[in-house]
């Protein structure tokens, strides 16, 4: 048993006492240094929103001057920090690149206020919060994408080194304008290419005004610096079947006819030479021809990646046994097909609409055909779209109208074939015809000179860098081709289908499959003054509603335009006036 004695209570007491006391000191430190820091968070948090408002100011008041009629303004730059904001050189690239032609590549500097780990930047006609993957918009850049017309005018400062708080001077200082003149670049592919350490913020407007499929990024080079690509123009299938063969591939999209009397009825066109040593071709011949078809690469690849992911579409595999395709239906083959005997057909009933197979892979008839029926009297078509190659041998592929009397009554229009730029097509054998089209347009050939065609079902050395090869043992075509290099020889004969002068290529996509289509394109560079009052680098040019000065850039005699870039800043490359746009 335990005795307590009274000078036991009284130290219980005050060891009572001194621990309450302890505990209210504790709580008092506690309660003082949790107020304190949210007393700093606060603090910040509100000199940030104030700086985050000065900075949107800023971009009103460099906007107005860069696109509107003043040439001067000057406002109260806002921050408590004195040396927290100041302007950096060079920390963002702005490319535009039509069509494989770079037309603007404009190095932009950068006002930024950094505390903390906080960053809020001005760059390019918009303001940043954050940088790298954490950045993103505050105040949207002066970009506009509406109804097919893309306008970019880029503002660059100039001006002091660095912007203390306190009075700003903002100056007009000149306007390049346009780097390209009102450009009309339908059916071209415009990409933008923006290097920043914002860019996150960049991707993020950018899907605001086109869309997801629009807009790539990447997270590279390094740190919190990545790279917002922007790809506009919608790729279509243009051109038509005006003749029964267009080659294409640059200066080498040649047509050849060879040895053992091969002909062709009907209209030949080339971008390179046409060489009929026999005058075996019984139509106009056009060689050098321009040629602004569109390569289908990117339409098919989009097109083989929605029909993946789609449920409503039919999985098919003509390999096994053949295929009954109809309905009005789309089909997919993952894997590409070989058609090896008679079984292994595929029949094709148009009689409810038009019929659609996308083939991942390549496309070969040995001894199996694909017969196209029920097209009598109507529009239909059944169109296959492949990212690989297509050949036959002794097989038929097409309208199969009439089976008594050689198929004369068949049309071309209603079996249409659409490949990749990398399509080769090997067409032999006695036996083998074709009634259709086919449309793989590139702008340079897919093989080289010593390459084999390997379309071909058999291994031939007489196709050696010949991208489009129809000879041996009177194979027989009916419509068009739309390809590379094209030979024919040893008794192949093509006749071109009349029926086709109206008839014209589709890729049959759905919108926001593919990036928005672009019809205008106006870029212009606009370079402001930004400097601290009484600086003395720049005198306000002409006060409030003064008009603002715009100089054209003087050209060459060369044909190229000459632009000075202020400094710190790399001007745009030279781009010959005959493409349309100016730098």
């Amino acid at each position: 048993m335990v005795t307590i004695r009274d000078d036991d209570d009284g130290a219980s007491s005050v060891l009572a006492v001194v621990l309450m006391m302890g505990f209210v000191a504790a709580a008092s430190v506690s309660l003082f240094v949790v107020g304190t820091a949210t007393v700093d968070q606060t603090r910040d948090t509100a000199q940030e929103n104030q700086v985050e408002n000065t900075f949107r100011q800023f971009n009103k008041d460099v906007s107005s001057v860069a696109f509107g009629r003043q040439k001067y303004r000057s406002m109260e730059f806002d921050i408590q920090d004195q040396t927290a904001a100041f302007r950096q050189e060079n920390t963002g690239q702005i490319r535009v690149v039509v069509d494989g032609t770079e037309i603007v590549n404009k190095q932009v500097g950068s006002l930024v206020y950094e505390k903390s780990g906080e960053t809020i930047a001005y760059q390019a006609g918009g303001v940043w919060r954050g940088t790298g993957e954490e950045s993103r918009m505050v105040s949207r850049p002066p970009v506009e994408y509406q109804n097919g017309s893309l306008t970019f005018p880029i503002p660059a400062l100039d001006g002091d080194e660095s912007v203390q708080a306190g009075q700003v001077d903002i100056n007009k200082m000149k306007t390049e304008s346009p780097i390209n003149n009102v450009g009309f670049v339908e059916g071209k592919l415009v990409t933008l290419y923006i290097t920043s350490k914002y860019y996150q913020g960049w991707a993020q407007y950018f899907r605001t005004q086109t869309n997801d499929v629009a807009v790539e990024v990447d997270h590279s080079p390094a740190g919190d610096v990545g790279t917002v690509k922007v790809k506009l123009g919608k790729p279509v299938a243009n051109g038509d079947f005006e003749d029964g063969v267009m080659a294409t591939g640059g200066d080498d999209g040649d047509i050849s006819m060879g040895n053992g009397d091969p002909g062709i009825n009907g209209p030949v066109a080339a971008t390179g030479d046409i060489d009929d040593p026999g005058n075996d071709i019984s139509g106009t011949k056009t060689p050098n021809k321009e040629s602004d078809l569109y390569e289908l690469d990117e339409a098919i690849d989009r097109k083989v990646d929605e029909v993946s992911s789609d449920g409503s579409v039919i999985t098919v595999n003509p390999e096994s046994g053949g295929a009954s395709l109809g309905g009005g239906n789309t089909y997919y083959d993952p894997n590409g097909f070989s058609l090896s005997d008679s079984g292994d057909d595929i029949v094709v009933d148009l009689s409810s609409g038009n019929v659609t197979l996308v083939v991942d892979g390549d496309m070969e008839l040995t001894d199996g055909d694909i017969k196209v029926k029920n097209a009598g009297g109507t529009d239909y078509a059944f169109r296959i779209y492949s990212t690989g190659d297509f050949g036959m041998k002794n097989a038929f592929a097409g309208d199969y109208r009439d089976e008594t009397s050689g198929h004369s009554a068949s049309s071309a229009q209603h079996f249409q074939v659409y490949g990749t730029s990398e399509m080769l097509v090997g067409l032999q054998g006695g036996s083998t015809r074709f009634v259709g089209t086919i449309y793989a347009p590139r702008n340079e050939p897919a093989l080289e000179d010593d390459e084999g065609n390997h379309a071909l079902p058999s291994s031939e050395d007489d196709c050696e860098g010949w991208d489009v090869c129809v000879y041996k043992g009177s194979s027989a075509v009916k419509g068009a081709i739309v390809a590379g290099p094209t030979k024919f020889e040893q008794s192949a004969g093509m006749t071109y289908d009349t029926s086709l002068t109206d008839i014209q290529p589709t890729l049959e996509l759905d919108d926001g499959v593919l990036p928005p289509p672009i019809t205008f394109l106006k870029v212009s560079v606009h370079t402001v003054g930004v400097n601290n009052s009484g600086a003395g680098n720049l005198a306000p040019a002409g006060g409030l509603g003064a008009s603002a000065s715009v100089a054209s850039p003087p050209t060459t005699a060369t044909g190229f335009a000459t632009v000075t870039a202020p400094s710190g800043v790399v001007a745009a490359p030279a781009v010959r006036a005959e493409t349309g746009f100016d730098r």
